[in-house]
Parts: structure tokens; sequence; C-alpha cells
């Protein structure tokens, strides 16, 4: 057996650099102690194990491909989250020439942290000042123990870190909590009011103070006030609720109490994200065209507004008609989380498929198995902390990577034009 250290672990947004991986028979195993990374593997051993291999090489996909975006009038692409960064460039050129509106994700949830950045900027830190400089962490409706096994154990790990102070806030009966040193047992519809009055209790709400706390929420809102101003340098990290994005207003309010604690010490904000490589793919929408998602290029220049370009508004209302959609595992979930007439219209729609996992549940005219993306394709990938991060192949790739194909795809569209 053959032992290999890869710089990433790609099993979730944390991109763990120290993971040792083992390449035998049978695939790729560890013995990290991490359930987010074991199951990575386990689904990335199925997939190598049972995709079929394509009909045909890739110059005839990519000619199958370019074909269909170019007799489509309103394409649309999507799924970027589930490509590195060099592929997710490729698929950025392609939308460009065949005219498409271009997103990160099916859904459209979870955008509140861009929609915050966008009227409020951010104060943010990477993950190694968080574990070097921090004393308090507060985890705002998230569960990293859950989402993000290592997350805890890496903030605290360093000798020069000053002792942290765990603070969670949410469902206390989550994995989270079972470790935090201080518990807010807030609920979802209540986290509205829990910002309001911690912005009280700092004194940054229209000049207030609210010496005096007469309710249970007043007083945990002025017990976390007191830990928070307390602090010599704080991480706000913070999950999504199920409030849509655009009308996510506790999210733009808890960025704006992370700016007013600014005030009174150090204090940075991290959205705890999920979503696979998708930040990453703001970060390639943004920088070529000046906006992170829901980009539609079929005018002379870019358009964006808001959600209204959003893949799954495009699906809603019916405005594509052909999707290109990139997959890879937590695509299922993703298209659970559409809409009825998003999903409907998603299940109707002519559709190409470029999957580096086995979707049953998408019936697509063309389907195209390619390595997944840290295991058996190379390329850069963006830590939650919004560092990029390079990652080996793991084993040797035998269906073809997504960016030599989409580079293919693109260079046959220029040459049709």
């Amino acid at each position: 057996m053959k032992k290999t250290k890869p710089p990433i672990c790609t099993g979730c947004t944390l991109l763990c650099d120290d993971v040792d991986f083992v390449v035998g028979e049978s695939g790729v195993s560890s013995n990290v102690d991490c359930h987010v990374a074991q199951a990575f593997l386990k689904n990335a051993n199925q997939f190598r194990a049972s995709a079929p291999k394509n009909s045909s090489d890739f110059p005839a996909l990519s000619k199958s491909l370019s074909d269909r975006l170019q007799s489509a009038d309103a394409p649309l692409i999507v799924g970027l989250n589930h490509l590195t960064t060099e592929a997710q460039q490729w698929a950025w050129r392609i939308a460009d020439v065949a005219g498409a509106t271009i997103d990160t994700t099916l859904s459209k949830a979870n955008r509140a942290s861009i929609y915050a950045l966008q009227r409020l900027g951010k104060v943010t830190a990477s993950l190694g000042e968080i574990a070097t400089r921090g004393d308090l962490i507060v985890f705002w409706f998230c569960d990293p123990v859950t989402t993000h096994p290592r997350l805890i154990p890496r903030l605290k790990q360093t000798n020069s870190a000053a002792q942290k102070r765990i603070v969670f806030v949410g469902d206390g009966r989550c994995a989270t909590a079972e470790v935090a040193d201080d518990v807010f047992d807030v609920a979802e519809a209540d986290a509205a009011d829990m910002i309001r009055d911690l912005r009280r209790a700092i004194g940054n709400k229209d000049g207030e103070t609210k010496d005096d706390a007469t309710d249970s929420t007043s007083k945990d809102a002025h017990r976390l006030a007191r830990l928070l101003t307390d602090s010599n340098y704080g991480s706000w990290i913070y999950g999504h609720t199920n409030v849509a994005a655009e009308q996510d207003d506790v999210t733009i309010a808890s960025q704006t109490l992370v700016r007013e604690l600014n005030d009174h010490t150090r204090f940075i904000s991290l959205a705890l994200r999920d979503d696979q490589n998708a930040a990453s793919g703001e970060n390639v929408l943004a920088a070529l065209s000046g906006f992170p998602v829901a980009v539609n290029l079929s005018m002379s220049i870019p358009q964006y507004n808001g959600p209204e370009y959003a893949a799954e508004t495009v699906l809603e209302n019916g405005e594509c008609d052909f999707v290109l959609l990139f997959a890879g595992q937590g695509t299922s979930g993703e298209i659970e989380k559409l809409s009825p007439a998003a999903r409907k219209y998603l299940a109707q729609t002519p559709k190409a498929l470029i999957s580096s996992e086995v979707l049953s549940e998408v019936d697509a005219e063309l389907r195209v198995y390619v390595d997944r993306p840290g295991v058996s394709d190379s390329g850069e990938f963006c830590r939650v902390d919004d560092v990029s991060i390079a990652a080996s192949c793991m084993v040797a790739g035998e269906l073809g990577s997504a960016s030599d194909l989409l580079r293919m795809v693109f260079e046959r569209l220029c040459s049709n034009q």
C-alpha cells in the first residue's frame, strides 16, 4: 500500500491540511477522527467503483455540449460549487460566449452573507489569526461539531493562543452546545429580538443603553453583551437560518452588531459555509463580472439584480430553455431545497449534466462523468475563511477533469462564432 499526504481534505469547507490518506486496492482511506471526512471518502470510493465510463471521448462530448449551448435561446449554467477554481473560470468563459445566466448553486438559500457584505462590508480574518489571537468564539445558529467537526480543535491548537471561551447561541440540543462554555438557548424565531437586545445592551442602538433587564431574553442579552465587550479578540461565526436570504434581516443585523463591537474591542465575523467550493465560485464571478452570484450575460454587459437571475428564480419563472448543471456530492440536497415550481421546471427542461456523483434523480439528455475534485482531480479550493488552497490528486483520474472538458467546450464555442 502506498501512503500519501495530499494538501487538503475536501470533505467540508474547512479544508484540513493535516490529514493522512492511504491509497489501497479498495480506494482511499484515513484514520482521521472526523465523520464528515469518513463519509466523504466512502462516497468518493463508491463513485469510483460505480460511475460508468463515458461512452465517447471528451472531444465528442465537448461538441455535443457546445451545440446544445449554441442552439439554446436562454441557457442556464449552474453548480459552480462542485468545480475547482480552474474549472469555474472556464465555466464563466463559456457563459460569456453563450450569453447564458450563470450561478454558483442551484438553490438561492444561504445568501444572506453576500447581501450583508454588499450592504455593510465585513470585518473578517483567517482561521490562523482567530486561532492565534482570539479569546472568545461565538457560534451563532450553527453546529460546527456536526458540520465541521475539526474546527474547534483547530482553533484551539496553537500554543500561542489565549484560553478560548466558546459561546453557543441557538438550539441548545445540538452537539456544539454540549462542548460550549456558555449556552444561550434561543429559538430561531427569537433571533431578531436577541440581536436587537444585544445592540441595545452594548449601547449602539440609537445611543440607547438598557441597564435593567426585565425578561429572560434581555437578561441573556446583557450576559452575552458583557462576554462580547470584555473579550480582547472575539469571533462571530454564524450559520444560516431558514429565512429566504433576501428577507434575512437577522444576518444583516448581526453583521451590524459585529461592526459596532469594534467600537469596544476587536471583533470579526465568519460565515460557516457548507456549500462545497461556492466561495471560490463567488470570487471568480466577482472578479470577472463584478457580481458574486446570479449573473445574466445575455446582454452586452453582465446584469445582476439580487435574486432576479438566481438559478432558482430562473427555474421558477421558466426563463431558461437549457440547463448545464455541474453536480457532485450534495447536489441531491440542493435539489430538495428548491421550491416546488423550480424543481418541477428543472425536471422537465432539457439539460446536460457534468457530474462527479451518480445522481439517479436527474434525468439529463447528456450525462458526463468527471473525476472527483480533491480526490482524482487536482485544483484550487476556497476555504471557509476565503483562503485559496491547492489540492493534489489522491488517486489517478480515470474519467477526465471538468476543467479539461470545459476548456474544449469553450474552444469549440469560440471557433463556431
